[in-house]
């Protein structure tokens, strides 16, 4: 039986959250690994946290596994504890109300392995900062991904791409440090205010 969408929130929206714990998790809304696993019997589209309302941090506890699968994660801010804890997913969105989305120093960054990728933020100038191992697409449906004047740091083992007509860039400074290409390519135009220190093995595109 397919269940289509599945969407999890706290009943408050300054609720924190976290994700993928053996036991007792570092949030009051807490999801284990086994009962995240549990859930994905059928469905194939999963949103946690409320887009509309999500105030407080949600964390990520330990890797996440939706293989096969559309994540959406929505919190006021989104971190992994400065921890190497990847999201798997095919396409993953993660939106951040508030608050910045990972941070830059060490393991900071929100780790990934994905195909398509949305990172976007409510307010004008929250900081994205993601990594993988390996490359993927900036683009999710129609999500065009924003952090306003913040900053934007891709980390990549590979390449990173860009969707044609739905995965435009909004940025007031983009850092890279991807082993492979940055393609930013898309038909409506990108806004980045600032290339910041990058390192791209085989160029920009832009």
């Amino acid at each position: 039986t397919s269940l289509g969408t599945v969407t999890l929130k706290p009943y408050s929206a300054g609720t924190t959250m976290s994700l993928g714990t053996a036991g007792a998790g570092s949030g009051t809304f807490d999801l284990s690994a086994a009962e995240i696993a549990a859930m994905q019997s059928g469905a194939t589209i999963f949103v946690i946290g409320d887009g509309a309302a999500s105030t407080a941090v949600l964390t990520i506890d330990a890797a996440l596994t939706f293989t096969g699968k559309t994540l959406t994660l929505n919190a006021g801010s989104i971190t992994d504890g400065s921890n190497v804890r990847a999201i798997t997913a095919t396409n993953l969105t993660l939106y951040a109300r508030n608050g910045a989305i990972g941070a830059l120093a060490g393991n900071g960054p929100i780790d990934v392995t994905v195909t398509n990728l949305s990172i976007n933020s409510a307010t004008a100038n929250t900081n994205a900062y993601i990594t993988s191992g390996a490359g993927y697409n900036l683009g999710v449906g129609a999500t065009v991904s924003t952090v306003g004047s913040g900053t934007l740091y891709l980390g990549a083992g590979g390449s990173v791409t860009q969707t044609v007509t739905t995965g435009r860039v909004i940025a007031g400074k983009l850092l890279a440090n991807i082993t492979g290409s940055l393609t930013l390519t898309n038909v409506n135009t990108n806004i980045i205010a600032q290339l910041g220190d990058s390192a791209v093995s085989t160029g920009i595109t832009a």
